[in-house]
């Protein structure tokens, strides 16, 4: 463990870290390899998502620090596939609804191990700085905000703290998914307005409305037609205005369709839709580095600020 400070300096990951400990033996190694080997930058936003962790999940800690062996054990066994057959083992969004979506039992754990994944997985952990330092802090006049699969707000609710944001909106496909994202709102204090819509993206070309800002985080791989997406967005934008994407490549899960084989790839697929890039960042999964990632075609989460053309 870090030292005798670490208690001190991060109360809200020392208390998650010491509970998953001892709720997940089978993965102290790991967890002290991620909390020994991060630094301290890293550490202060870690800290900042364990507790609007702790605030979500309320009485419900254990549970979803438990989910964290469901998900591991998910990718686990998609990995495995994954391996074995070159691709995602589900290629359709009907797949994608009949297996997952529509199992509220199996939405549950996975949105439990989602969330916690945020605080364990350090890829996912240095998404959220980029997307508050290089995108949200990249704004230096008032903006209008949107979001696209807001899941559990925490990307709103930094958008949301920016001094300059003129309005937030957000929209799902799910009615039960935005009322989730709106009590994880509440929970966490949030006072400025947000509209939550209820607009399938692919249903949104006739829109009027323009955005200074839109994101797209961990949504581009649930897709069956992502270029068809991303030229829908490109639509939405401001002249002047900017989109960030978060898409993993090499990253099986239950309900990923659209496999990309490295950053770069995704990066020219961005492009190939009609943006110019702007900045990106490529962040290896949990204990590689970016070059063993990429031998050994592992996760690697692609971060990507881009414009209309």
């Amino acid at each position: 463990m870090r030292n005798e400070h670490f208690a001190r300096d991060y109360p809200s990951l020392a208390r998650l870290y010491h509970r998953q400990f001892e709720l997940t033996p089978q993965y102290a190694k790991g967890l002290t390899a991620r909390v020994d080997n991060s630094t301290p930058d890293h550490l202060a936003m870690t800290e900042q998502l364990a507790g609007w962790v702790i605030t979500l999940a309320g009485e419900n800690l254990d549970t979803i620090q438990r989910d964290y062996d469901w998900i591991c054990q998910m990718v686990l066994r998609e990995e495995i596939y994954f391996r074995r057959n070159n691709s995602y083992r589900l290629k359709t969004f009907q797949q994608a609804l009949d297996e997952v979506y529509s199992n509220d039992e199996y939405m549950e754990h996975y949105m439990n191990g989602l969330l916690i994944s945020q605080i364990w997985w350090a890829n996912h952990t240095e998404s959220f700085r980029f997307y508050r330092d290089k995108h949200l802090g990249g704004f230096t006049a008032p903006f209008d905000h949107l979001e696209i699969g807001p899941g559990h707000g925490l990307l709103l609710f930094l958008a949301a703290q920016q001094p300059h944001c003129r309005s937030l909106e957000a929209w799902d496909i799910s009615q039960a998914s935005a009322n989730q994202t709106r009590h994880a709102l509440d929970l966490l204090g949030l006072k400025k307005p947000v509209n939550l819509r209820i607009q399938d993206l692919f249903e949104a070309h006739s829109r009027q409305e323009r955005y200074d800002s839109i994101v797209l985080s961990e949504v581009l791989e649930h897709l069956e037609t992502p270029r068809e997406a991303l030229e829908i967005i490109r639509s939405l934008l401001k002249p002047d205005g900017r989109l960030f994407v978060n898409v993993p490549i090499n990253s099986p899960a239950s309900d990923h369709l659209f496999l990309l084989r490295s950053p770069e790839e995704a990066v020219e697929f961005i492009e190939n839709c009609g943006y110019r890039i702007e900045q990106t960042q490529f962040e290896p999964q949990t204990g590689m580095t970016l070059e063993r990632a990429r031998r050994m075609q592992a996760t690697i989460t692609t971060l990507v600020i881009a414009g209309p053309r």
